[in-house]
């Protein structure tokens, strides 16, 4: 997470579980090669929640395939982006200053980024929704 009361908030539950087997880090998904910890890779799931529609949508290509990068090759991707209606558009763009994506966008742009086909549906309540997307990588592409 790039935000430090997000991981702040975390931290607290880690605590609270009396977890050891947790390592966070605060990291710009633009930048993960210069701001995540050697090593941090292979990973078999990364999952992102209502955070890539806060990229400016030109740099959502490079922000997946950095993330397709830190999976191994039968690793998944879930991620769940907000989805292109009229309620959305209104909140999510004009409120919050953020992207909202068509199902073919999404399409469009994790094939690019080297992702296999990726299943999209739709999660939320009817008028509120946003899409969940599973995807895997195609190959480990060349670092």
């Amino acid at each position: 997470d790039l935000t430090p009361a997000m991981l702040e908030k975390f931290k607290e539950w880690i605590g609270k579980q009396k977890r050891k087997d947790i390592q966070l880090h605060e990291a710009n998904v633009l930048s993960l090669e210069r701001d995540l910890p050697k090593g941090w890779n292979n990973f078999d799931l990364i999952v992102s929640a209502n955070m890539l529609e806060h990229i400016p949508r030109e740099q959502l290509p490079q922000a997946l395939i950095n993330l397709h990068g830190l999976l191994n090759e039968n690793g998944k991707l879930i991620v769940f982006v907000e989805k292109a209606n009229f309620l959305n558009r209104t909140l999510v763009r004009l409120y919050w200053k953020s992207e909202s994506y068509t199902r073919d966008q999404l399409l469009n742009i994790f094939q690019n980024a080297g992702f296999r086909t990726p299943k999209i549906d739709e999660f939320g309540k009817k008028t509120f929704r946003c899409f969940s997307i599973v995807a895997q990588p195609e190959s480990k592409m060349a670092q």
